[in-house]
């Protein structure tokens, strides 16, 4: 909820010259000026459930998808749904009485509760995960309607056995789906997985001639 400008924003410093400064002397900045104050939000943050981890190209075994609640809020995720597909977004059905308390996991497997050959009785379309990759949908719902709650991530191709999930990058906030170095159905996430092929250095301000810039790619394996 916090909507004052970042530190790197184009807006900071860019308004009007002939404006009004800003309290610190600065030119003014493009927009409304705001700084956050908690006490601005009364109320509790919508509860937030995400979708954390996942194995897809599970070869033999077993796809699985783990849900996270991330908020600090008890959620009912009763009767919400799952799916691959965007137009058809009613795949399967958490069961009744599922709720997930604040940092809770929950792991749903494709035999067991998503999958063509589970007996779940909220399976309605069964469904497994693509090994290249697609998109997954989590649906909140009420009484079986869709609401205008709905969490998406899109994930590319994963090597046998490798799980995807949600990586906090902390120097710019955000979240990364990207491939793990462990799975941990249940569990905290492990590190990203990092190669076997990394750019190491890039030269991309070349000044007299633009044929020297270039890209360096780094085996860091011990391993062709």
């Amino acid at each position: 909820l916090d909507f004052s400008l970042q530190t790197t924003s184009p807006a900071l410093d860019s308004g009007d010259p002939v404006h009004a400064t800003d309290p610190g002397g600065t030119r003014a900045d493009i927009g409304a000026r705001y700084q956050y104050q908690a006490s601005d939000y009364p109320y509790a943050l919508t509860p937030t459930v995400v979708i954390d981890e996942l194995l897809a190209n599970s070869e033999s075994d077993q796809d699985w998808i783990e849900l996270f609640n991330r908020s600090s809020n008890s959620v009912d995720i009763s009767g919400w749904f799952l799916s691959d597909s965007a137009s058809d977004l009613r795949k399967y059905r958490i069961p009744s009485g599922t709720r997930l308390e604040p940092g809770e996991r929950i792991v749903l497997s494709e035999q067991q509760h998503f999958g063509v050959a589970s007996l779940d009785v909220g399976r309605i379309t069964g469904f497994a995960l693509s090994d290249v990759g697609e998109t997954l949908y989590l649906s909140s719902a009420i009484d079986d309607h869709l609401t205008d709650d709905r969490t998406e991530e899109k994930f590319g191709a994963s090597l046998p056995g490798e799980t995807l999930g949600n990586y906090r990058k902390a120097s710019t906030d955000t979240w990364n789906f990207i491939p793990l170095q462990t799975p941990t159905p249940g569990k905290a996430n492990s590190a990203p997985r990092i190669g076997p092929i990394v750019i190491s250095e890039i030269f991309y301000a070349a000044t007299t001639d633009p044929d020297l810039e270039f890209l360096e790619l780094l085996n860091i394996t011990a391993t062709p």
